[in-house]
C-alpha cells in the first residue's frame, strides 16, 4: 500500500480491506519475535492547545525509535534509564538511551481534524513518516493507536504496518472495542482484551 487516504469515505473503504489483508496474512503467515528483536515505537504530540479534536492543519511532532535490550552478563533484564542515558544538548546530538539503535522525529501539520474511528486521516502520514525516517528498520512496530481492536479491525496501527511493510502492534489505552478482565494493579500487568 502507499500513500493515505484523502476523505472519510476513502478511509472506510480502504479500512475494510485492509482488514480482510490483515486477517488473511495472519491466518497464512502470523508473526513471532526473533531471540532478540529489534523493537519500534512511534508517537504523535501536537502543539499546545492543539490536541483533542484539533483542527486540520495543527502543528505535531512524530517520533520514532528502535530499541534492542542489552542486558549485561549478571544484569537483570530490567531496564534502568538513568544509567542507560548518553549524549548531551551540548554535543548536538538528542540524548538517547544507550540501548535506543535509531530514532527520528518529523515534524509537519496535520490534514484532518481528531474523528473517531478515522485517526489514520490525521495521524498516519506524520507516524509513518518517523518510522521511515529510522536509520535501520524495525523487526515490529509499537504503535500509539489501535490495530485489529478497531471497530472495523483496521485501525492505525494497521495502516502504519501496510505503508510501512513492517508489522505492526496497536497499543492503546483507551481501547475503542474490547472486553476483558483489569490487570493486577502492578507495574507491567497485563489481560488479554477480547
Amino acid at each position: 500500500m502507499t500513500g493515505w487516504p484523502s476523505t472519510v469515505d476513502e478511509l472506510v473503504a480502504l479500512q475494510h480491506r485492509l482488514a480482510r489483508e490483515a486477517e488473511s496474512a495472519l491466518g497464512r503467515d502470523p508473526w513471532s519475535p526473533s531471540a532478540r528483536p529489534l523493537i519500534g515505537g512511534c508517537f504523535l504530540a501536537f502543539a499546545r492547545g492543539e490536541a483533542g479534536p484539533g483542527h486540520p492543519g495543527d502543528r505535531a511532532w512524530a517520533g520514532a525509535v528502535a530499541w534492542r535490550p542489552r542486558p549485561a552478563a549478571g544484569e537483570s533484564r530490567r531496564r534502568h534509564v538513568d544509567h542507560h542515558l548518553r549524549g548531551a544538548p551540548d554535543d548536538g546530538r538528542p540524548r538517547r538511551a544507550d540501548d535506543v539503535v535509531a530514532q527520528a522525529v518529523v515534524a509537519d501539520r496535520v490534514a484532518a481534524a481528531y474523528r473517531p474511528g478515522l485517526l489514520a486521516l490525521r495521524e498516519g502520514p506524520l507516524l509513518a513518516a518517523a518510522v521511515e525516517a529510522l536509520d535501520v528498520v524495525p523487526d515490529v512496530v509499537l504503535v500509539d493507536a489501535t490495530g485489529l481492536d478497531h471497530p472495523r479491525r483496521a485501525g492505525l496501527a494497521v495502516h502504519v504496518g501496510a505503508v510501512t511493510g513492517i508489522p505492526t502492534v496497536g497499543v492503546t489505552r483507551r481501547p475503542l472495542v474490547g472486553t476483558g478482565p483489569l490487570p493486577e494493579l502492578r507495574r507491567g500487568a497485563t489481560t488479554p482484551i477480547r
